[in-house]
């Protein structure tokens, strides 16, 4: 929920961006021919956003496993139970028990994981879109 509130600016900006390359004439279309607001996003905006959907979703992905900061800053012995992410585990591990092998094999795995979901997300993305960022 943090993330979502932190990245929303970022991602307004991204979908104005987009929706200003949409050519009007289209609308202007759409509406001579007597699609209402509903049809117009639903045949026009949407495809036009597409890309820029598919794209930012692949890259969001790939944030996704990197909670670390917000969760570090309420960590304390008395959450450990229910607050442990993979992030601060491998903290725990590596820096606080001096079992730096451990700590380092965990963030590795979380990398790969990550590494994972976002070869995934890019494989339905050519599935949907044609083409992917990677």
């Amino acid at each position: 929920m943090i993330y979502r509130w932190k990245e929303t600016g970022w991602g307004t900006i991204i979908y104005l961006a987009a929706l200003t390359s949409v050519d009007p004439q289209l609308y202007e279309a759409a509406e001579i021919d007597g699609a209402g607001r509903w049809k117009q996003t639903l045949h026009i905006t949407i495809p036009a956003l597409l890309p820029t959907i598919l794209v930012v979703f692949i890259l969001d992905i790939g944030k996704i496993l990197n909670i670390f900061e917000p969760i570090f800053v309420l960590y304390n012995d008395m959450v450990y139970d229910v607050a442990d992410v993979i992030g601060t585990y491998s903290y725990r591990i590596g820096m606080r028990q001096a079992n730096y092998g451990l700590g380092t094999a965990i963030g590795l795995f979380k990398s790969v994981v990550g590494m994972v979901l976002v070869l995934i997300s890019n494989h339905l993305s050519k599935k949907v879109k044609g083409s992917g960022i990677l």
